[in-house]
């Protein structure tokens, strides 16, 4: 019981570090583990348990949504100075991220009109905890279909239209 508390309590702790800390560039796995006093291997356990993901993707997540953010607040904002203020090192990294992500670049992502780009926000600010996915069967093959497809924005438009 003692455990599960301590873990709780480093999970608040990672979640506060995160929402305080995203903008510096130097924020990492490691980062995280020194200002906490635990290894990095603990830090890879804990986010992992909470959020279904590791660090690395969390923090990139998180940062995300802190550009994604920024853009919806302020369409006509430099991208090199979201990059700045997202903890991204440069523009070359957002816009990579970006790509990687939500398969489109920032400047594409702010010309989207404003419905579009707050149903692409993120929002990390609730882990999962504990949640092991979709029980029905065609939710989990969604999933499935989701996580191996090149573009899954297309995917969930046509499941989209084909429960409309």
């Amino acid at each position: 019981m003692r455990m599960k508390r301590e873990s709780e309590r480093l999970i608040t702790q990672i979640q506060r570090i995160l929402h305080e800390k995203i903008c510096d560039p130097q924020l990492n796995v490691t980062y995280l583990a020194k200002l906490l006093c635990v290894s990095t291997q603990h830090v890879y356990q804990l986010v992992y348990s909470s959020y279904l993901e590791n660090p690395k993707k969390v923090i990139e997540s998180c940062r995300l949504a802190r550009a994604t953010d920024l853009m919806q607040q302020n369409p006509r904002i430099n991208l090199c100075l979201v990059a700045a203020q997202s903890g991204f090192r440069n523009y070359k990294a957002l816009k990579r991220c970006f790509k990687r992500r939500l398969q489109m670049s920032p400047s594409d992502y702010i010309k989207l009109p404003t419905p579009l780009r707050s149903a692409i926000k993120l929002d990390l600010s609730k882990p999962q905890i504990n949640s092991m996915g979709p029980s029905r069967p065609e939710s989990r093959e969604l999933l499935v279909n989701l996580k191996s497809s090149k573009n899954p924005r297309t995917l969930i438009s046509q499941r989209l239209e084909e429960t409309s």
